[in-house]
């Protein structure tokens, strides 16, 4: 099932960065040189925004929490996580949700949304906290009428479970694909520039 999927794709975020950031340390390497390590934001849709907000937990960890043997080795500068329409509780360790500490975070939803049908990134919206008083962070949502779960992309389409369960779906309400992309790129672009 899905248990240990999301967790997984987290994982596999941070060794992703692990590798960007040997890249960028190679001088042989045409990337030497050219990434800036110190600015990092992660941005997921549907199960990848569970997966970023599980990314920024698992950064501060030296273990995996599901087998301590497995040693972790990122402490990157994550500044900030977006999950798009994201699942949450896919993975939760000790019967919790992820943690979320000391990241800037913004989640967001249509009202249209087929797939992830209730507004899950509110919950992990909730567990955002800031313990260092020494940053300053920040955290917002944003629920759009007429948006969709597929629109965020230029992939999925508004057919949000699939064409073979499309006919299920009322499709007069949702917003032109461009207009719901136009407002994701404007919120997440001022995300990223504060």
């Amino acid at each position: 099932g899905l248990n240990q999927e999301n967790d997984a794709r987290g994982w596999l975020l941070l060794e992703h960065l692990a590798q960007w950031r040997d890249w960028s340390r190679d001088p042989s390497h045409w990337l030497f040189g050219k990434v800036d390590m110190d600015r990092i934001a992660l941005i997921g849709h549907s199960r990848g925004g569970e997966a970023v907000a599980i990314a920024a937990a698992f950064n501060r960890l030296a273990h995996y929490p599901g087998d301590a043997s497995l040693a972790f080795d990122y402490g990157f500068n994550l500044r900030g996580v977006i999950a798009i329409a994201p699942v949450d509780g896919q993975y939760q360790p000790r019967d919790s949700g992820t943690p979320i500490n000391d990241v800037n975070y913004f989640t967001i939803h249509g009202s249209m949304d087929g797939d992830v049908q209730s507004f899950e990134g509110a919950a992990q919206y909730a567990r955002v906290a800031f313990k260092d008083p020494a940053q300053a962070h920040f955290k917002s949502s944003l629920y759009i009428v007429g948006a969709n779960h597929g629109q965020f992309n230029t992939g999925w389409e508004n057919l949000d479970t699939g064409r073979l369960r499309a006919w299920t779906l009322d499709l007069g309400g949702i917003m032109p694909a461009e207009a719901q992309r136009d407002i994701a790129r404007v919120y997440f672009s001022a995300f990223l520039e504060i």
